[in-house]
């Protein structure tokens, strides 16, 4: 089992919009997250589709996937959130990279 390192204050949790584009759609209750996260402690690190829409998603299969696997290649990232989860997220499956997430295991919530 791979167990990732606990959150401290301070450590920095990345956002995806892997499906619908929620953080569009539900502007207020997104930023009202954010800001929660921060004033627990943390900094937040938004993916690139955080603000995208296209149509019912937020961004093409690859622009998601590639959202999801910077994160998960960035060294200051200990945790990823997503901002919804939804029926386009299965997509994402063959394009992670999981040999990354092995080597640098992350919490991942969403």
């Amino acid at each position: 089992m791979i167990t990732p390192q606990k959150l401290q204050f301070g450590d920095t949790i990345g956002i995806i919009t892997p499906s619908f584009p929620a953080p569009v759609q539900f502007e207020e209750r997104y930023q009202r997250g954010v800001e929660q996260l921060k004033r627990m402690g943390f900094k937040v690190k938004e993916g690139t589709c955080t603000y995208r829409t296209e149509g019912y998603r937020s961004s093409s299969i690859r622009s998601r996937a590639d959202e999801l696997n910077a994160l998960l290649h960035d060294p200051e990232v200990k945790a990823i959130i997503s901002t919804i989860g939804g029926t386009n997220s299965n997509s994402l499956l063959p394009y992670i990279d999981y040999e990354q997430l092995r080597r640098q295991p992350k919490i991942i919530m969403g």
